[in-house]
């Protein structure tokens, strides 16, 4: 096996509430068992709550040069 080395891009990504559109969603329960593991989070301004797929804020790491995008909490591709 061969060991390589390339450049990478790291990105922050958050969820800005839905509610106020000031504060930032933060993890606060467990898990939520449902047909999709979701994870209670709330606002850390107007205590507003929502479930996740994921917990933000979190840190993606990707290929440089590479472009992302974020839908509903699921990291896809850009089209080219």
């Amino acid at each position: 096996m061969a060991i390589t080395y390339y450049k990478v891009d790291q990105y922050s990504v958050d969820w800005i509430c839905d509610k106020c559109k000031e504060g930032f969603m933060r993890p606060y329960a467990t898990i939520i068992k449902t047909k999709t593991d979701l994870i209670r989070h709330k606002c850390n301004k107007c205590i507003h709550t929502q479930s996740f797929p994921v917990v933000y804020p979190m840190q993606i790491v990707v290929p440089e040069g590479d472009e992302i995008d974020f839908q509903d909490g699921k990291e896809t591709k850009a089209d080219a």
